[in-house]
Formats: C-alpha cells, structure tokens, sequence
C-alpha cells in the first residue's frame, strides 16, 4: 500500500498523511523507510524479505546441563 501510494501520489509526505488516514493512531513510516521500500521495489519489484528457513533462536543450546 505504501509504495502504491507513493506512485499515485509522488510525496513522502503525501503518501504518509495518506498512511495516517488508513490507520488512524498508528505511526506513519519514516521518510528514510518509505525510500528504502521504493528502492527495494524498483530493484526487485517485490517488497517482502527473502528470508529463508528458520530464524528463530537455534535450538543447539540446549543440552543436558542447560535444562
């Protein structure tokens, strides 16, 4: 929804007042967060993580002495 609203609109500022407007209360993204998901769109076309597999907390630390 950001980097949509960012094309229609062509503000950080705008797109953030129109952020405050969908989620009243919330926090809008920073003007530094906004470019980064422009930059990562532009790159990737796509704005999700690529993260793979687990990366929860490894499990390797729990050993009989730990527990």
């Amino acid at each position: 929804m950001i980097v949509e609203d960012y094309f229609v609109m062509k503000s950080v500022v705008q797109t953030q007042v129109q952020f405050w407007r969908e989620f009243p209360g919330r926090n809008a993204p920073t003007s530094l967060t906004i470019k980064c998901l422009l930059d990562k769109f532009r790159d990737t076309e796509n704005v999700q993580d690529n993260v793979k597999g687990h990366t929860g907390w490894s499990q390797s630390f729990r050993t009989e002495n730990h527990i």
